[in-house]
């Protein structure tokens, strides 16, 4: 059975007779005599264009809203590129290329911003210490809770302790946990080194006080012979420059 009126070969759009060229896209019409079947190829693959351009259209945006790298913000933009020139001839090869173009955007978008992810209460507190501190202390294994590091350690050479083992509590907070604990150090008064996202002070009691709200890493000492001796280790673990 025929169709009486003009088809978009590109589009599917049904024109009207006396129509030259689709009213939609302006592409070249096909005949009258067009077969029903080759309607129904011609809609499914303009269904097929619209689901590929609005997949795609919702990739570019999610890596706009995450604040990827501009590596993956290029891949974004060449795909949308790319498909406003195939869409109006989309095939089935055209539509898997288009996907597999896809999975190539969200890998590198994974890529690009799993490096900057913070910390999680839960994670081993250990892992997010400075090796130099990892490699000194000794702490239970069920986390970093109590660790403690040698009198003898060279972090503490010099007297930095008085020849004392130095015990440290190393823990991975929630970000209003971590917000909590410092608003406690500064009520107290304490010798403010380091002020912003990371946060480093020495206690009253010449306690060393390290707090980075972005990774949640809570870290406290125990006493050392002074608050000199306290800054020097703090700069020997890498806490502070």
């Amino acid at each position: 059975m025929s169709i009486s009126h003009l088809v978009c070969q590109y589009c599917s759009h049904h024109n009207a007779g006396a129509d030259s060229r689709c009213a939609h896209c302006g592409a070249p019409l096909s005949g009258a005599g067009v077969a029903e079947a080759g309607h129904s190829m011609l809609t499914g693959a303009g269904r097929g264009a619209s689901a590929v351009e609005h997949a795609v259209v919702g990739t570019a945006k999610a890596v706009a809203d995450t604040g990827a790298t501009a590596e993956a913000a290029t891949v974004a933009s060449g795909l949308q590129r790319l498909l406003s020139t195939l869409l109006p001839k989309v095939t089935w090869q055209v539509a898997a290329v288009a996907l597999a173009l896809m999975g190539i955007l969200a890998t590198v978008l994974i890529r690009s911003c799993s490096g900057g992810l913070p910390s999680m209460p839960g994670m081993d507190p250990l892992n997010t210490l400075p090796q130099s501190v990892r490699s000194a202390a000794s702490c239970p294994q069920s986390g970093g809770d109590n660790c403690v590091i040698a009198g003898t350690d060279l972090l503490l050479s010099g007297g930095l302790t008085s020849g004392r083992a130095l015990p440290l509590s190393v823990q991975v907070d929630s970000p209003d946990q971590l917000a909590d604990t410092v608003r406690r150090w500064r009520a107290a008064d304490p010798t403010v080194l380091v002020d912003g996202p990371v946060f480093v002070a020495i206690g009253p009691s010449t306690t060393a006080w390290y707090a980075d709200l972005r990774t949640g890493l809570h870290i406290e000492t125990g006493t050392f012979a002074s608050r000199d001796a306290a800054r020097t280790f703090l700069v020997r673990a890498g806490l502070i420059r």
